[in-house]
């Protein structure tokens, strides 16, 4: 074997350099801007490849929701083939298009698009999470995304309203207490509420001292009333747990009527009597109360 076959086989970086100073000054700039060039050509074509037609028809999903602003029948149909489509790759396992669905979810609200829209085509990802035949553990990054201080809110209540909660021990109940707290906003307060009362399993875990929680939110005077509204509905869920608390709650909430609230008198009277028959006059309710309480 000659010495230039052993420099060649051994050490290619030397010899393309002894090759590469052999070349005219010419080549060497037609090899460089050729180099550049195929870069140029290949990087987007080798990407536009790995895509997957999966996630081609996530991306036009997107688009869909980004330019009908108002969806018809034919609109409808194609999203529905579009979404079955993804829901059986999701199944399948495609683990990209997974990935690409919640960076879709999670990523910022582009200022430039209509908000009403992009919230509809996020509400859609998670209805197919929620159809999916995933492992739970492969949707914590939704759970989590709710603990954020920097989370967007409108995305926190989607999640509420949408993934069913998972309640089979008291840390469960309690991540959901977390959220009742007055500093988180009112809007979140009531997704998560709605979530626990669509979580029979909850019961199993409640305590005492969570009804003493709901009491002492449910008697102040400083209380949202839609909020303590909400809460003494979600009372009614729980009354054959805790009869006599909860029957002490209601006869305070009907005497005071000083709360400036005239629904939740009326709630408390209606769930009274359910328990224990027809004793209390249901109290007189305005329009206005009602136009307020429906239209909150």
């Amino acid at each position: 074997m000659s010495k230039l076959t052993r420099l060649k086989n051994f050490f290619p970086v030397i010899y393309c350099q002894k090759y590469w100073f052999k070349l005219s000054r010419r080549r060497r700039v037609i090899l460089i801007l050729s180099s550049i060039l195929l870069v140029v050509v290949l990087y987007p074509l080798i990407s536009f490849i790995s895509v997957s037609r999966s996630e081609i028809v996530l991306a036009a999903l997107h688009r869909s929701f980004q330019k009908e602003i108002i969806c018809h029948e034919a609109c409808l149909s194609w999203r529905g083939e579009q979404a079955k489509h993804l829901l059986n790759a999701l199944n399948r396992g495609e683990k990209r298009l997974a990935r690409r669905a919640k960076k879709y979810f999670f990523a910022p609200f582009d200022k430039s698009s209509i908000l009403t829209q992009e919230l509809s085509f996020r509400q859609e990802i998670l209805q197919l999470f929620k159809r999916t035949d995933l492992d739970s553990n492969q949707l914590n990054c939704f759970s989590e995304y709710l603990t954020k201080t920097t989370g967007e809110m409108s995305l926190k209540i989607l999640i509420f309203n949408i993934l069913p909660p998972v309640i089979n021990n008291r840390s469960h109940l309690d991540y959901y207490f977390n959220f009742f707290k007055v500093s988180e906003a009112l809007e979140i307060r009531l997704a998560a509420l709605n979530a626990l009362a669509n979580s029979p399993s909850a019961l199993n875990y409640l305590q005492p001292e969570d009804i003493t929680f709901f009491k002492e939110a449910i008697l102040n005077s400083a209380t949202e009333q839609i909020w303590r509204q909400n809460l003494i509905l979600l009372l009614g869920d729980y009354y054959l747990k805790f009869p006599q608390a909860i029957k002490e709650i209601l006869l305070a909430v009907y005497g005071q009527r000083d709360l400036s609230d005239e629904i939740s008198p009326a709630f408390a009277a209606d769930i009274y009597n359910r328990f224990n028959g027809d004793d209390l006059k249901m109290p007189t309710i305005s329009e206005a109360a009602w136009d307020e309480y429906y239209n909150y």
